[in-house]
């Protein structure tokens, strides 16, 4: 019998929360607004929607029923730990759960292990929010390329493909790039006048997580648009390059054979010509179908949980 646990994967775009029940079923669900503390939420409201959503997968239990809160939020795997930390524990004072042990991770680990096929090692190449491609073996996190944030890097998320659309529009709109069909997207999205003045004012009240609306107009516009072309290329590079290298590591730890390869992450799920790009640059590996991320951290979860004393 599983002791009370709740899990969560935190990213950008949303926080997902459950409650496992003694079978370690999910039972109660919360899906709540992105709360990535780098691009998408302050540490204050990191804290408020964390402290809201443990509320709602409490409800009609027992708190003192739950022994764990164990939760993958993305940027916690370095930089970004000790203020996602701070953020986790003063949303945890809000609710009946303040003196209950607390596991932190970041998404990678947790988004591989969501495969459907149960591999415990194998590579993760993640474009969501952010995007990174990592080595997985027997569980544990050994190598990552990329998930350096959208200042530094994640090329291939859909922040980095929302900045370099709105780039290419800028420049379009400017006179000094080339012309391209998603400036008329762009413009229709965001219901403006089609002028550089109009972009800058709508751009400059979206924060970073929201860029990545724009990234699905590439999935049409690729077909024909040689702007699109390029910056699909240049993704699928990146992205491959990190495909790569994680296998060299896993190869150099004497795994053998055709490595699993996990997508994860909503533009990975949407992208479908970002897919095949990177596809046609990687051998060596096959593609495994995977499920939403929180079932990998149930996995996680279970894992510390057999580590208990």
């Amino acid at each position: 019998m599983t002791p009370g646990v709740i899990v969560g994967d935190i990213g950008g775009t949303s926080m997902k929360l459950a409650r496992l029940d003694a079978a370690a079923a999910i039972r109660a669900r919360h899906n709540g607004p992105g709360a990535n503390i780098r691009s998408a939420a302050t540490p204050e409201q990191f804290a408020d929607a964390l402290a809201e959503g443990i509320g709602v997968v409490l409800a009609d239990t027992v708190p003192s029923e739950i022994e764990l809160v164990y939760l993958a939020v993305t940027g916690a795997g370095g930089a970004g730990r000790a203020r996602i930390a701070a953020a986790i524990d003063a949303g945890l004072a809000r609710t009946p759960l303040a003196g209950v042990a607390r596991e932190l991770t970041d998404d990678i680990t947790a988004a591989f292990l969501a495969n459907t096929e149960g591999a415990r090692t194998g590579v993760l190449a993640l474009a969501g929010t952010g995007a990174v491609q990592a080595a997985v073996c027997d569980g544990v996190l050994v190598r990552r390329t990329d998930g350096l944030g959208w200042v530094l890097g994640d090329t291939g998320s859909g922040t980095w493909l929302g900045q370099q659309i709105l780039r290419a529009v800028a420049a379009d709109l400017d006179g000094v790039g080339r012309a391209t069909a998603l400036t008329d997207a762009v413009v229709e999205a965001l219901e403006i006048p089609r002028e550089t003045q109009a972009l800058i004012g709508a751009v400059d009240q979206l924060k970073p997580a929201q860029w990545g609306r724009f990234a699905a107009l590439l999935t049409e516009a690729a077909a024909s648009d040689a702007v699109a072309q390029r910056i699909l290329a240049e993704a699928a590079e990146a992205i491959a390059r990190g495909v790569d290298a994680c296998a060299t590591e896993l190869r150099e730890r004497g795994i053998e054979g055709e490595l699993p390869l996990v997508w994860a992450g909503g533009v990975a799920e949407h992208c479908v010509p970002l897919r095949e790009a990177v596809r046609a640059r990687v051998r060596d590996v096959r593609e495994v179908a995977h499920r939403e991320p929180i079932y990998g951290v149930v996995q996680l979860a279970l894992d510390a949980l057999r580590r208990r004393p």
